[in-house]
């Protein structure tokens, strides 16, 4: 339960974030709420686990954005126990379009993500 509650409030909060500031300041924001629950204990429940669950909550919510739903599970996994590092990118499509595109990263390696996708892109940002 209490997963949801802080998934819930994460996913709110960041929608709300980025639309009435500008991206640095919801970065900055995001940074301070992660910090601020940030436990020093990893949870016993499997990290796999916990983003199955974030993905049904997420898909529930219709929350599409890619940056959005980084932001806001470095904010729910940091209150427990989890420090990701979200990082942001961008990449060329075949039309050459620039395409963005945020994901996430534990102890240095990517996770959630199929690697070989990820180094399509150039890293611009992190969070």
């Amino acid at each position: 339960m209490k997963f949801v509650i802080i998934s819930v409030f994460a996913i709110c909060i960041i929608k709300i974030f980025l639309k009435i500031m500008s991206l640095e300041s919801a970065i900055m924001k995001v940074r301070k709420i992660s910090n601020i629950l940030l436990i020093s204990s990893e949870s016993e429940i499997p990290i796999e686990r916990m983003h199955k669950w974030y993905l049904k909550l997420s898909s529930a919510l219709k929350i599409k954005s890619c940056l959005t739903k980084s932001l806001s599970q470095k904010i729910v996994f940091s209150n427990f126990g989890f420090n990701f590092l979200v990082i942001c990118g961008v990449r060329f499509d075949k039309d050459a379009n620039l395409k963005g595109h945020a994901w996430l990263s534990y102890k240095d390696e990517i996770i959630f993500e199929k690697n070989e996708d990820i180094k399509k892109y150039t890293e611009s940002f992190r969070v």
